[in-house]
């Protein structure tokens, strides 16, 4: 199935979620995201707000700024372009055209990318051998490889998100580990170890 095809049909399926689903399944992931390691020992994890039912990170950043991490949402610019921000709390956000919750660059601090010592990306589907196929503007393949070449990357995604195969391209980047609401899926290869 080629890429915009897929992204239709799980844009499709997200939209009939319930909310008490995807509620429960938030909190869920989140515990099992906050219960590892390389989460645990991460003083600089960026994020994302969930939006258009994506998997919910709510309570994630709530938790993370409750323990005092270092939380980086990012902003995405006009020509697709993400640039990370440090929120201090949920209420220095605005919304952006799109919808999506993002840090004011009038209130928060840009980050560089090279402090972040963990990512955690929204996609539309994933494979178990870490492909992900986002929603086709290329914010994250463009992003990633400024971090430093140990950070790992996690997915949050629903358990029908997660394919045996996703077509991929030369420029698209895998993730190490996906979190879903029926459990954590290593990666082979991942830089991520349970």
């Amino acid at each position: 199935m080629d890429k915009n095809t897929l992204r239709r049909q799980m844009l499709q399926l997200r939209s009939q979620l319930r909310p008490k689903f995807m509620e429960t399944s938030g909190r869920r992931m989140g515990g099992q995201l906050a219960a590892l390691p390389a989460f645990r020992d991460a003083q600089t994890v960026m994020l994302y707000h969930s939006c258009h039912n994506e998997a919910d990170t709510l309570p994630l950043l709530r938790y993370c700024l409750k323990v005092k991490k270092r939380v980086v949402l990012p902003v995405t610019d006009d020509e697709f372009v993400l640039h990370p921000y440090e929120i201090a709390d949920l209420e220095r956000l605005r919304t952006d055209p799109r919808g999506i919750a993002e840090p004011d660059p009038e209130f928060c601090v840009p980050v560089d990318p090279l402090s972040i010592d963990l990512a955690v990306i929204p996609g539309l589907a994933f494979d178990t051998g870490g492909g992900r196929i986002g929603y086709g503007k290329g914010c994250y393949d463009k992003f990633l490889p400024l971090l430093r070449a140990d950070v790992p990357v996690i997915a949050l995604a629903y358990d029908f998100q997660v394919l045996s195969k996703v077509v991929q391209d030369e420029y698209d980047r895998r993730v190490d580990l996906i979190v879903t609401e029926k459990g954590i899926l290593p990666v082979a290869g991942g830089k991520i170890r349970l």
